[in-house]
C-alpha cells in the first residue's frame, strides 16, 4: 500500500513541478498557426477551440447562415476569433482563462450594452445545429437576433439549458482522450476510468470472483459502477436521456454502445436523484453521441495480445451532412473479439477445460443523431440506437468427488432505443422539450451443461425488458441579477417498464418472469447567480446558488421526494470552492422485486472455515431474497478548483465525498471464514442443532417451491450452521473518499503538449448488516473497490503525429478469502502507448488526404495480475477480476480516412 501511494503522489508531484517549470515565461497567449478554409463559422469556432485548447462556446441559431473567411495565419486564439468574426455583429467574451463565448453585440437587455454571453464550460453538451456551407456572411433580422439569444447549451447535471451550472463536480472525457486512449470499445474505455469499479456482476469476467450476483449477467454485458456503490446505483444515459437496460433489467450495457460513435463523455460523480431520478447515488455517466459532422470517416483496426488469448478485427464507417436548418449524424461499427481461454494464462491454467476468461463475441451497432428546424419557433431532434452482440463461451467447475461440470453458452444481446424529441421556443427566453423514449433490450442464452455426457441439460433463456417514456420539460428565465440570468426548468414525466424472462430446461422444468411497473415525477429546478464578472466585490469574485426538487411516484413500491442545492464561491480570480447536499433513491428493480417470490428461494451446502478449530465445516446456505424497500442515500460534496494565473494552461481540482446509504440492497458476501467473524455477520448467522433440523430447513424451501443444490452428495450431514446470504435490505453503508485531477496544456512551439491526472481515493466502504451488527469495511479487500486508484496521461503533438503514453495504477490490498491469514494482494501498473501518424502531413496527394495509421499497445510492459492465493472462494483463480485485467500485451494498428 505505501508503494502505491508513494506512486502516487509522487507521480503528482513530478508532474506539477514540470507543469511550472515548462509555464516559466509563457505569453498570456501562444501563437497558433491556422490554415482553414473558407467554410460555416460553426466550423471555424470548434476549431480555433480544438487548436488553442479553449472552449468556444456558441449557440447553433447564433451562428446560423454565417461562413468565416479563409484564415491562414499565426495568430492568438483572440485574435483568430476576431478575424471570423468580422462583420457578424458577434464578438467574444472570456468567462476565464479557458473560456470563451461568442456574444451578440447588441443586448436583448432593456438600457444594456452589455451582451448576453452564451456560458460553456468543458462539461457542457452545446447541440448544435450547423450552418449552410454557402450561406453568405451578412447581418441578420431582428427576430433571427433573438433568436440566436436563446441558447442550445445542456449541462449534464442539470434541465436548465444555456446555464453552466458549476456546483457540482463533473469529469470529462473528450474525443481526443478516446482516440490517444488506443481503446477499441466503450466498456475498455470506462475500465480505465479510476472512479469506475469492474464489479463481478457486470463485466466479462466478473463469475471468476466469486460474485455471487454475476449469475444474474447472463448475456456478459458491461455496466458501470461508480464508487463501488454497486452497478445499480449509476445512472447511464445516452444525450440526456434514459436506456433500457440489460441483465434482467438491472443495468445499461456500455458494450452495445460503438465507441466510434461517442463524443464525448461526461461523469457527474454526486447524487442527482433531485435531477434524473432512480438509480443517480454514486453518480450519473451521460454517453454523447457526435453531433455536427460533415463528411465521412472510416476506420479499420486489428489487433491481438502478443502471447496467446484473443484477438480483434473492427470496422466502423461514420458519416454526417449538415444543412441551413439541420444536420444528421450516422455510425455503423462492427467488431469481432475472440474468446480468451483460461489455459493460456498461467494464474487461471489450473481451471478444468473448457474456460475462457472472456467470451467470443461479435458485435455489429449503429447510431443516428439529427435535427431539423421545422420553423423559427420549432425544432425536431432525436437519436437511435441499435446493436447486437453475439457470443459464445465455454466454462468449468471442478467439484471435488463429485466431477467436472462442464457449461458451453452461445447466445445474443439485442437493444434498440429510439429518442424522438420537439423544441418549441415560446419566447427568446422561454421554451418546451417534448421527448419520448422506446427502449427495447432482448438476450437469449442456450447452454448445454452437466458432469457427463449422460446427464446433459440444455436450458434456453430469453429475457426482454421493454422501457417507454415521455418527458416534458419547460425551459426560461425568471429575471436577471448584476451576475446574470436566473434560470428555471420544470418538468414532468412518465415511465412504463416491463420485464419478461423464460427459462426452458430440457429435460427438466421451466420457469417465466413477467413483472411491470408504471413512474410518474414532477420537478423542477433553479439557478440563481449572484456576484459575478460585472458585480465583483472583494473576496467573492463569482457566487452561484443552484436547488433542485423531484418527487417520483412507483406502482410498485411508493414515491420518493429528493432535493439538492449547490453553492460555488470563488474568493480569488482562478480559485473556486463549490458544495452539494443531496439526497437519492433507488427503487429495487424488477429482477430484485421478482428475487422475493417463494419459488426462487434455495439452499445449498457449502464449506467454510472451522470456527472453533482447524479445517472446514459444512453449512447450509440460503439464497433469494427477503421483501424489500427502497435504498436512500444522503449525499454531500465539497470542492476546490485551482487555476493559477501564472501558470497557463493548468487546472487542479480536488473534491471530497461523504454518502450515507441506507437500506441499501446487497446480497452478503461469504468469505470463507464467515463463521469466525460473528461481531460482523452474527445476525446472518443462526446454529443448527441436528441433521434433523437441518433436513427440516431444507423442506421448508422445497415446499415453498424453491430448491436445494447438493453440489458435494452429502446431503444435511454434520451441517450445524445455517447462514442467510438472501438478498436484503443492508441497515447502513457509509462511503467517503477524495477525487483528485488535473489537467496541463502547453504550446511548445509547433507542438502541443498535454498532460492528465485521475486519481480516485476511497476512506472507507462500511457495510452493517442489521441494527445491531459491527461494520464491516470493505474497501481494500479481495473483490471489492481498493483505496487508490489512478491514471496518468501525457500526449506530444503537432499536426503530423502525436506520440501518447497513459499509467494506470491499482493499489495493493489485502485477500480476506483465507480463514487464518490475509496475506497482501500486491499493486499493479500498467503502461498503455498510443502513436498516431497523419499521413497526408508527407504525401500532399489528395489520395492521401484524412489518412492517418495509429498503433496502439495496452499494457505495453504486458504485466501479469498480481497473485491471489487460492481459496475456495476463488476455484483455481489467481487473480482478482474486480481489480485487474487478465488480457496481457495488447497491440492493435488502426487505419482511418477521413473523406
Amino acid at each position: 500500500m505505501r508503494r502505491s501511494t508513494g506512486r502516487i503522489l509522487s507521480s503528482s508531484m513530478f508532474y506539477l513541478l514540470a507543469a511550472a517549470f515548462c509555464s516559466a515565461g509563457a505569453k498570456a497567449q501562444t501563437l497558433v498557426h491556422f490554415d482553414l478554409p473558407a467554410q460555416p463559422l460553426a466550423r471555424s469556432l470548434t476549431a480555433i477551440g480544438s487548436a488553442t485548447n479553449t472552449d468556444v462556446g456558441f449557440s447553433a441559431n447564433q451562428v446560423s447562415g454565417f461562413v468565416a473567411p479563409p484564415l491562414k495565419a499565426d495568430l492568438t486564439v483572440d485574435g483568430a476569433l476576431q478575424r471570423v468574426l468580422a462583420g457578424t455583429g458577434l464578438r467574444l467574451k472570456h468567462l476565464d482563462d479557458h473560456t470563451i463565448v461568442i456574444a451578440a453585440a447588441e443586448s436583448s437587455r432593456s438600457g444594456s450594452a452589455e451582451a448576453k454571453p452564451l456560458p460553456l464550460r468543458v462539461s457542457a453538451l452545446a447541440e448544435a445545429v450547423a450552418p449552410q456551407d454557402s450561406a453568405p456572411v451578412a447581418s441578420k433580422d431582428s427576430s433571427s437576433a433573438q433568436e440566436r439569444d436563446l441558447d442550445e447549451i445542456v449541462v449534464t447535471g442539470s434541465h436548465i439549458r444555456g446555464l453552466a451550472n458549476k456546483t457540482s463536480p463533473v469529469l470529462v472525457i473528450d474525443q481526443a482522450q478516446i482516440q490517444q486512449s488506443g481503446y477499441s470499445s466503450t466498456q475498455d474505455l470506462f475500465r480505465s476510468l479510476p472512479q469506475n469499479f469492474a464489479s463481478g456482476d457486470a463485466s466479462e469476467d466478473g463469475a471468476y470472483g466469486g460474485n455471487v450476483l454475476s449469475s444474474q449477467n447472463v448475456d456478459y454485458a458491461s455496466g458501470i459502477n461508480l464508487r463501488g456503490l454497486g452497478v445499480t446505483s449509476t445512472l447511464v444515459l445516452l444525450n440526456g436521456h434514459r436506456l433500457a437496460p440489460s441483465a434482467f433489467g438491472t443495468f445499461v450495457d456500455v458494450s452495445q454502445i460503438p465507441l466510434s460513435a461517442i463524443d464525448r463523455v461526461e461523469i457527474l460523480t454526486d447524487g442527482s436523484s433531485a435531477i434524473y431520478g432512480s438509480d443517480a447515488v454514486g453518480g450519473v455517466v451521460n454517453i454523447i453521441l457526435k453531433k455536427d459532422y460533415q463528411g465521412a470517416d472510416t476506420s479499420v483496426r486489428y489487433g491481438a495480445t502478443t502471447v496467446g488469448g484473443r484477438d480483434e478485427d473492427l470496422i466502423s464507417q461514420t458519416v454526417g451532412s449538415n444543412w441551413s436548418r439541420g444536420n444528421i449524424v450516422a455510425t455503423m461499427q462492427f467488431q469481432r473479439e475472440s474468446a480468451l481461454p483460461a489455459a493460456d494464462r498461467g494464474f487461471t491454467s489450473d481451471l478444468p477445460t473448457p474456460n475462457d476468461l472472456f467470451p467470443g463475441t461479435r458485435s455489429y451497432g449503429g447510431t443516428v443523431d439529427g435535427r431539423q428546424a421545422i420553423s423559427d419557433s420549432l425544432e425536431f431532434y432525436g437519436d437511435a440506437l441499435l446493436s447486437k452482440r453475439e457470443f459464445n463461451r465455454g466454462m468449468s467447475t471442478n467439484y471435488p468427488g463429485t466431477g467436472i461440470y462442464t457449461a458451453n453458452f452461445d447466445g445474443d444481446a439485442e437493444t434498440a432505443d429510439i429518442t424522438p424529441g420537439l423544441r418549441y421556443k415560446f419566447t427568446p427566453q422561454w421554451s418546451m422539450d417534448l421527448s419520448g423514449l422506446y427502449g427495447y433490450q432482448k438476450s437469449t442464452n442456450v447452454s448445454a451443461q452437466g458432469f457427463s455426457a449422460a446427464d446433459i441439460q440444455n436450458t434456453a433463456d430469453d429475457n426482454r425488458f421493454t422501457e417507454k417514456s415521455l418527458d416534458l420539460i419547460i425551459n426560461g428565465r425568471l429575471g436577471v441579477t448584476p451576475a446574470g440570468d436566473i434560470g428555471t426548468a420544470l418538468g414532468a414525466s412518465y415511465r412504463a417498464e416491463d420485464l419478461n424472462t423464460t427459462s426452458v430446461e430440457t429435460p427438466g422444468s421451466s420457469f417465466s418472469i413477467s413483472e411491470e411497473r408504471h413512474v410518474t415525477a414532477e420537478f423542477a429546478e433553479l439557478h440563481v447567480p449572484i456576484v459575478g464578472e460585472s458585480n465583483p466585490i472583494p473576496l467573492v469574485q463569482a457566487l452561484e446558488l443552484s436547488a433542485a426538487l423531484r418527487r417520483d411516484n412507483y406502482s410498485d413500491f411508493g414515491s420518493s421526494t429528493n432535493p439538492h442545492v449547490g453553492l460555488r464561491w470563488a474568493p480569488l480570480p482562478g480559485v473556486s470552492l463549490r458544495a452539494s447536499y443531496g439526497k437519492s433513491f433507488r427503487a429495487p428493480n424488477a429482477v430484485e422485486e421478482y428475487e422475493e417470490a417463494p419459488g426462487t428461494q434455495q439452499a445449498y451446502i457449502y464449506q467454510v472455515a472451522n470456527p472453533t478449530g482447524p479445517g472446514v465445516v459444512p453449512a447450509l446456505i440460503l439464497s433469494g431474497s427477503r421483501p424489500l424497500t427502497a435504498e436512500r442515500a444522503r449525499t454531500v460534496n465539497f470542492g476546490v478548483e485551482y487555476n493559477p494565473r501564472n501558470i497557463e494552461g493548468l487546472n487542479v481540482s480536488l473534491d471530497f465525498y461523504d454518502i450515507l446509504y441506507q437500506d441499501r440492497i446487497i446480497t452478503p458476501p461469504i468469505p470463507f471464514n464467515v463463521l469466525q467473524q460473528a461481531q460482523t455477520y452474527g445476525a446472518l448467522i443462526s446454529r443448527v442443532a441436528s441433521d434433523a433440523a437441518a433436513q427440516a430447513i431444507v423442506d421448508a424451501v422445497e415446499a415453498a417451491g424453491g430448491v436445494f443444490n447438493d453440489y458435494y452428495g452429502n446431503g444435511v450431514a454434520g451441517v450445524r450452521y445455517l447462514y442467510d446470504d438472501r438478498q436484503q435490505n443492508a441497515a447502513v453503508v457509509r462511503q467517503s473518499g477524495f477525487d483528485f485531477t488535473s489537467k496541463y496544456v502547453k504550446e511548445l512551439g509547433t507542438y502541443t503538449f498535454t498532460s492528465q491526472i485521475n486519481v480516485s481515493f476511497i476512506d472507507k466502504i462500511e457495510n452493517q448488516y442489521s441494527q445491531n451488527a459491527a461494520y464491516n469495511n470493505q474497501v481494500n479487500t479481495f473483490g471489492n473497490p481498493v483505496k487508490w486508484r489512478a491514471r496518468y496521461t501525457s500526449t506530444l503533438g503537432n499536426k503530423a503525429w502525436s506520440l501518447s503514453g497513459a499509467l494506470n495504477v491499482v493499489g495493493s490490498y489485502i485477500n480476506n478469502t483465507l480463514s487464518s491469514i490475509t496475506p497482501s494482494v500486491a499493486s499493479w501498473t500498467t503502461l498503455d502507448l498510443n502513436a498516431t501518424l497523419n499521413v497526408d502531413a508527407y504525401f500532399q496527394s489528395p489520395g492521401w488526404k484524412g489518412v492517418s495509421l495509429s498503433l496502439s499497445v495496452l499494457n505495453a510492459l504486458n504485466r501479469e495480475p498480481p497473485y491471489v492465493d487460492a481459496s475456495p472462494v476463488l476455484v483455481q483463480v489467481n487473480y482478482d477480476p474486480a481489480n485487474a485485467n487478465p488480457l496481457g500485451r495488447f497491440v492493435a494498428l488502426t487505419l482511418r480516412k477521413k473523406w
